[in-house]
């Protein structure tokens, strides 16, 4: 990056290199010191041009700090929303010590990537609880698909809904729905009734919102032991995680 283009960085960078307080004494220098301070700046720079590199790679460091703990503060002050939901579904013990909470999209690749190993790992550990949100943000049949999911509750089969979406292959149409349904041993009319119920567009509105609150922008986007983890998940990243968020409490 040329160093020209790079100046608002490398002011930044200049001051958590050489931070000087401001006074009285700072103010009162004249035009021929502060020129004379800037040549001696310019001279480490082109002497030690890796400090520039040095001193912004200091300040991403700080600002995913500061974005981390401004998100640990949005998760705790919404804990009642992310957890006691009575709408969102649970899967896994109800009482375990870790609690994954994943939002999501049925028309996801990741969500659908992650899907298999995420079901695997609550099953094997034995001791998470997983709560399932229901993110549809990529259009109509995101919403039909989880309307129909939603839905499958009323007749007791959302996981076996929920699963079979997930291993479905080709669009999530309106017939394929139906047909999945069917393999999910759903009642196909009554679901599709089901699916009008207004309240679930009111459930996806409260994760809507909740999503925005916490900085969500895509999916999957898991919360595990009060920390964001967005993107996907394998059995190997699962496992770092969880081992940690246990070993913090």
């Amino acid at each position: 990056m040329p160093l020209v283009r790079s100046l608002p960085c490398l002011v930044v960078a200049l001051a958590l290199l050489f931070p000087v307080a401001a006074s009285a004494e700072t103010a009162r220098l004249g035009a021929a010191d502060r020129a004379a301070i800037e040549e001696i700046v310019r001279d480490y720079i082109r002497t030690n041009p890796e400090i520039v590199l040095e001193a912004l790679h200091t300040l991403e460091e700080r600002h995913q700090a500061e974005a981390q703990a401004e998100q640990r503060a949005a998760i705790e002050a919404r804990r009642a929303a992310i957890y006691d939901d009575p709408d969102d579904y649970t899967y896994g013990n109800p009482k375990g010590d870790v609690t994954i909470v994943e939002f999501f999209d049925y028309t996801c690749g990741h969500c659908k990537r992650s899907f298999q190993p995420l079901m695997d790992f609550v099953d094997a550990d034995g001791n998470i609880r997983l709560i399932l949100k229901e993110f549809p943000i990529l259009g109509p049949r995101a919403l039909d698909a989880a309307k129909a999911a939603l839905a499958a509750r009323k007749q007791g089969r959302y996981i076996e809904m929920h699963r079979a979406i997930f291993e479905h292959e080709g669009q999530l149409t309106e017939k394929a729905l139906m047909e999945i349904a069917a393999k999910a041993g759903l009642n196909g009319p009554k679901l599709k009734k089901d699916m009008e119920d207004p309240k679930l567009m009111d459930i996806f509105s409260r994760h809507y919102a909740l999503a925005e609150a916490l900085g969500i922008e895509g999916t999957p986007a898991f919360i595990i032991g009060g920390e964001m983890l967005p993107g996907a998940v394998d059995k190997e990243r699962l496992t770092r995680v969880v081992a940690e968020a246990r070993a913090g409490r």
